[in-house]
């Protein structure tokens, strides 16, 4: 706690000799809020203390934060980066789930004789709910018996009918260890926050050493940095 103190003593130094205010709202919040947790302190204290927080938040917001630029490409790298550590056999399918040999046989024949989409045969005869919905699953959290015709399965090819648990089944597989959205815009946009927090996180300790100089007096020790709301800086 003392560190980081110390950490708003110069940031909102820095604020002040740019000319930096805290919004007059933002100032009565705060001290309302200084005000419930330390009732006995006078209010000049609870002031002080407001406006020192506020102005260290403002220098983070409008100096720190325009400093920082997270390009497309970057984003791109990072989710590339994670998926090919945690998409190893990852699988995306489709399954139908029914009683009896027999219907998964008819199944079976009307997908890949008559050509009907699975899908569409699906939604028709599947007990499974999410029968017809796209399904992306890791392969060692599947039953085994699922798991071992999964992982067999080229992509766009449809399994004869197997028994698991007591009920036969069809699967369908579409894709293998790709994500099958890749465009996803929350996605994107929750990389582009995480690389946003950690280069802010870089910076911050960078200026802090920097402004520390300035004013010879010892760099404060923090880690991290406060966390930045989703869509803040980007």
């Amino acid at each position: 706690l003392y560190e980081e103190f110390l950490a708003e003593v110069l940031f909102a130094r820095a604020a002040r000799r740019l000319g930096l205010h805290a919004p007059d709202a933002d100032l009565a919040a705060e001290l309302e809020l200084l005000a419930g947790m330390s009732p006995d302190l006078p209010e000049e204290t609870l002031r002080a203390e407001a406006e020192r927080e506020l102005l260290a938040r403002e220098y983070e917001r409008q100096v720190l934060w325009p400093e920082i630029t997270v390009s497309d490409e970057e984003v791109t790298e990072l989710l590339g980066r994670e998926r090919r550590n945690t998409r190893r056999n990852v699988i995306v399918f489709r399954q139908i789930m029914v009683e009896s040999k027999e219907a998964a046989t008819e199944a079976w024949r009307r997908i890949t004789r008559s050509r009907e989409p699975f899908d569409e045969v699906a939604r028709q005869i599947s007990l499974s709910g999410a029968g017809a919905d796209l399904q992306q699953r890791r392969l060692d959290t599947l039953p085994r018996e699922a798991a071992r015709v999964l992982e067999r399965l080229p992509e766009g090819a449809v399994s004869r009918p197997v028994e698991i648990g007591g009920m036969w089944y069809l699967f369908e597989v579409t894709a293998r260890n790709y994500d099958p959205d890749p465009g996803r815009e929350r996605e994107r946009e929750a990389a582009r926050h995480r690389l946003f927090q950690e280069k802010l996180e870089t910076l911050r300790a960078r200026r802090l050493a920097e402004l520390a100089r300035q004013e010879n007096v010892r760099a404060p020790r923090v880690e991290g940095a406060p966390a930045v709301p989703e869509g803040a800086g980007s």
